[in-house]
């Protein structure tokens, strides 16, 4: 015969441990599966919030400040061509 949740007469001590080991599991269980929910949602909006504040500053940013494009021939940067002393071939 197996005694009702919560009614712990009849048990005996060891009985009444394990079966406090198998609620306290239990708990901790349910604990565990509501902060993965949590961590999830939490994952999901961070990820909604960097797709849209990606959008909104590549829509918002200027054609003027869009990285040029590399120069294919030289191969040297403005900085570079601009190091080379007067007279310098490249």
């Amino acid at each position: 015969m197996r005694a009702q949740a919560g009614d712990d007469t009849g048990l005996t001590p060891k009985q009444k441990l394990e079966r406090k080991k198998q609620q306290e599991a239990q708990r901790r269980e349910m604990e565990l599966q509501a902060a993965t929910v949590d961590l999830n949602k939490d994952r999901g909006m961070a990820a909604q919030r960097k797709q849209v504040r990606g959008q909104a500053a590549h829509a918002a940013a200027p054609l003027s400040h869009q990285h040029p494009p590399t120069p294919q021939s030289s191969g040297r940067g403005p900085a570079q061509a601009a190091s080379q002393g007067p007279g310098e071939v490249t």
